[in-house]
């Protein structure tokens, strides 16, 4: 089971709501928290943060529409299925990588530099993981 944290910044200039929901994505992404596992209440979250549970909800409310948690009555919010989180926090990914492409090109950096800047990146990751890309977890 997961651990009850969040990364919340209050001085951060990012919505509460924004910070709490990426807070989530990235720790089913580091698997701190798994398939089933049970994350912090909207009242253990607003406690501890010092904010407004609304703030909280809005923010479950958005992982529960994009399938990545799931609320039982009464019992409180579960990480979705694993497959349906990781692949929603994946797309996530490979939408700001390309944006993050086209960024780099239109500003004038060279095609074959953002190709080594790709591969020096993914041996850095494998070195660091002890696995390739193709490589399953």
């Amino acid at each position: 089971m997961g651990t009850n944290r969040m990364n919340i910044d209050l001085r951060s200039g990012a919505s509460l709501k924004e910070q709490i929901v990426n807070s989530v994505k990235k720790d089913i992404a580091a698997g701190i928290y798994k398939s089933g596992d049970k994350i912090p209440t909207i009242r253990e979250v607003a406690k501890m943060f010092g904010i407004n549970p609304i703030t909280v909800g809005n923010a479950y409310e958005e992982l529960t529409m994009a399938g990545i948690i799931f609320s039982a009555v009464g019992r409180g919010s579960f990480v979705s299925d694993g497959d349906a989180a990781m692949n929603y926090i994946t797309a996530e990914a490979k939408k700001k990588f390309v944006v993050s492409t086209e960024n780099a090109v239109t500003k004038g950096v060279p095609p074959d530099e953002l190709r080594a800047e790709l591969e020096s990146a993914i041996v850095k990751y494998e070195n660091t993981k002890g696995t390739t890309a193709n490589d399953k977890p």
